[in-house]
């Protein structure tokens, strides 16, 4: 049976959440607040994750080692054309995974009061960490702590966190698309979290 992100709305109503990247500030990261939310291969960096985004089927098969570590996988809807296709990884995992869908908005649009009726609809921008804050929201938590996810490099310049890198091997491709990502997530984070209203630690 599938589920969907929203059987879990105000489940830590009042609380607080940190929510993990993959980038080099992740050296420093202590679980602080109810719930912990990590973003694609920050799912190495802790045993006690309740929810671990992944962006598509391929990044889930890269961390599958790791899937024991969180309680709940959110995956977007549109993974389900892969689902319907028997994807074998995804049927055993089928218990853990919660559904949600996208929808690509510039960041003015949380400032709309709609933005909230649909409690399967995230929203996005500029990389996945964000649906991850939008989700904290809809958790209910009025804080949230952020490691890995500013995008300022460590003293020998990672753009990635080094331990992350070695376990799972990145691509100049992707330290360069991630570089991108994370210049993006640096401008952006403090002003979604303050249109949803969700203060920083």
């Amino acid at each position: 049976m599938w589920h969907n992100i929203a059987e879990h709305k105000n489940k830590y109503q009042g609380g607080s959440a940190t929510i993990t990247g993959t980038g080099p500030s992740d050296d420093d990261f202590t679980i602080s607040g109810e719930v912990l939310i990590g973003v694609n291969r920050s799912i190495a960096l802790s045993s006690k994750f309740e929810y671990v985004f992944v962006d598509s089927i391929k990044t889930l098969e890269v961390i599958e080692r790791w899937l024991h570590y969180t309680k709940y996988i959110c995956m977007p809807i549109w993974s389900c054309e892969e689902m319907t296709q028997n994807n074998k990884l995804v049927q055993k995992l089928k218990h853990k995974i919660l559904l949600f869908s996208l929808i690509y908005e510039c960041p003015a649009f949380y400032a709309a009061p709609e933005y909230s009726l649909n409690d399967s609809l995230l929203h996005i921008f500029w990389g996945t960490v964000q649906p991850a804050i939008h989700f904290a929201k809809l958790l209910g938590v009025k804080a949230v702590k952020f490691y890995g996810c500013g995008g300022k490099p460590d003293a020998k310049g990672n753009l990635n966190n080094p331990n992350i890198t070695k376990i799972f091997g990145i691509n100049k491709k992707r330290i360069t698309r991630t570089k991108n990502d994370y210049i993006k997530t640096q401008s952006n984070l403090a002003n979604i979290a303050d249109l949803l209203n969700l203060k920083i630690l």
